[in-house]
């Protein structure tokens, strides 16, 4: 019974990877002194949130081993650590399964007490810069216009960037 069941979940996990353009020109994607359109995302607890006013800056991550990296570190600090920093933090899941979301990746986030905003449909993770393997940081001025957008693949960096 657990074969099948696991070979359903592979199964599913391939046939639901959904493919996203590599590559940002002339396709809509962010840009540098462009202005970043509000979102509206749920957060892991299900509940809906709003690009701040004041947010200075997006780390939005696209890679499941990256995201499990930050959320280690991010296990160390405050709660509050992003939010003190004017920092939000959004995961693109829309090439997970639902099944998956639904069985474990889903549950293991809500236990986290700090905020990881969830791109689950629309095309907000296709008009948000990326590179393979990297977070993509957004820093914004008081107007959301995206005065730097810089990929880091690494805790050190990443912090660096968010102190």
């Amino acid at each position: 019974m657990k074969k099948l069941i696991f070979a359903t979940l592979i199964s599913l996990l391939l046939v639901s990877t959904t493919e996203m353009p590599a590559n940002a020109e002339d396709s809509g994607v962010l840009k540098q002194n462009d202005h970043l359109e509000a979102y509206t995302l749920e957060d892991q607890h299900e509940i809906s949130h709003t690009l701040q006013k004041d947010t200075e800056k997006v780390i939005v991550s696209f890679d499941m081993k990256l995201s499990k990296k930050f959320h280690q570190w991010l296990k160390e600090k405050d709660d509050s650590y992003l939010a003190d920093r004017k920092t939000e933090y959004i995961i693109d899941i829309r090439g997970m399964p639902s099944i998956i979301t639904w069985l474990f990746a889903g549950p293991k986030m809500r236990k986290y007490g700090f905020q990881i905003l969830l791109i689950k449909e629309g095309d907000l993770g296709d008009k948000l810069p990326k590179q393979e393997g990297e977070f993509t940081v957004i820093e914004l001025d008081s107007n959301h216009k995206a005065t730097n957008i810089s990929f880091l693949n690494n805790i050190d960096a990443i912090t660096k960037s968010i102190e």
